[in-house]
């Protein structure tokens, strides 16, 4: 089976079987870590450092770091330290906007300039669902635009959208999928209009405190942020030297600026995948239109050939990072992998890697 999702595209196999009922502290995942340890270890010739997390039920059961977040210094990866989520920022605003929705503060079907009038008016046709399923007709970066944006800063998504938002839309709302992370950034805007709240303070109250975490963050500048690994260009592990690199995502909001551990980031997931899975009219995971391409609040939504069973995916990546994030609601595993350089080969290996934890959970 092979499976595609919209840009950032990630493709891989998954094997699937029945699913009994789950005992996650009985478990012994040994053989599916030790096989996934051996994995990542494949790929260090092309990232300097990778961190994963693994999540099964309520538990990480795997947490660790593999090579270097800091090559020059040798200072090993740790699970504490910070990686660039890019566009797996996506699935955290999507969560913020899904609870938004259930307050009565957000409308999916509503114009987005019901909650903003001073936005150009080719914006009344495209609603707040549009943009969740990249469907608004908003341009994606066009050549050389990412690089120049990451030497930028901004304060708020209000700054931000100024580089796109009098741009004309490039088809009818609703109408044809186009990946955009600026219309994530404009999601962002929505978010601090429709709360009147500063966009970090939001997040922190609102997603990040309630469940205790404390490493996520929306990145601030181009300087590393503290127990961020550092950001790499090039690499070359024979010579352990690296070509160290800057970047400034601030500009990027909800559409792939935040920042964090792997383990905080698939503890967010896992904490709302067990509320929504106890909630039988819950559709956070489900898709936003089914004529088109499938695609959920920041997430991909895809089913297996074979079986039938939905998982949920995304990656990220951009310069001096990379992410994956794979969801399977069925075994309740959730599993996250960051490096920290541009690359294809955390994308590559997380399909067996979810692979070899089904096995072990449904190991009797």
């Amino acid at each position: 089976m092979r499976i595609m999702l919209m840009r950032p595209m990630l493709i891989f196999s998954l094997a699937v079987f029945l699913v009994p009922k789950l005992g996650y502290g009985q478990k012994d995942y040994s053989t599916a870590i030790e096989n996934s340890q051996k994995q990542i270890q494949s790929i260090l010739d092309e990232y300097p450092g990778v961190s994963v997390a693994v999540g099964v039920g309520d538990e990480i059961i795997w947490n660790q770091g593999f090579g270097y977040a800091n090559a020059n210094t040798e200072e090993q990866v740790t699970p504490d330290h910070r990686f660039l989520y890019y566009s797996l920022s996506k699935s955290i605003l999507g969560m913020a906007l899904y609870d938004l929705m259930l307050k009565g503060l957000i409308d999916l079907d509503k114009p987005i300039t019901f909650y903003d009038d001073t936005l150009p008016d080719q914006y009344d046709q495209v609603n707040v669902r549009n943009l969740l399923n990249h469907s608004a007709g908003i341009r994606h970066y066009n050549k050389g635009e990412w690089m120049k944006l990451s030497t930028q800063n901004c304060g708020s998504p209000s700054e931000a959208i100024q580089t796109f938002i009098n741009d004309p839309l490039e088809s009818k709302p609703g109408t044809e999928v186009k990946y955009s992370s600026f219309g994530y950034v404009l999601l962002s805007h929505l978010i601090v209009k429709v709360t009147h709240t500063p966009f970090d303070d939001f997040f922190h109250q609102n997603v990040f405190e309630p469940i205790g975490l404390s490493s996520i963050e929306r990145v601030q500048g181009s300087d590393l942020a503290s127990n961020q690994a550092v950001r790499y260009d090039k690499w070359n592990r024979k010579k352990l030297s690296g070509k160290e690199t800057t970047v400034d995502n601030s500009c990027k909001f909800g559409g792939g600026g935040f920042i964090g551990t792997a383990e905080d980031l698939a503890l967010l997931h896992m904490t709302r995948l067990k509320k929504e899975k106890s909630n039988p009219n819950s559709f956070l995971y489900k898709t936003l239109n089914p004529d088109l391409r499938t695609y959920a609040f920041g997430l991909g939504v895809n089913k297996t050939e074979t079986s039938g069973y939905t998982y949920y995916v995304h990656t990220g990546s951009g310069k001096g990072g990379s992410s994956v994030l794979l969801i399977y609601p069925a075994f309740d595993l959730t599993i996250v992998l960051l490096g920290n350089i541009k690359g294809d080969g955390i994308t590559e290996i997380i399909g067996s890697i979810g692979n070899g934890f089904i096995a072990d959970i449904l190991e009797k």
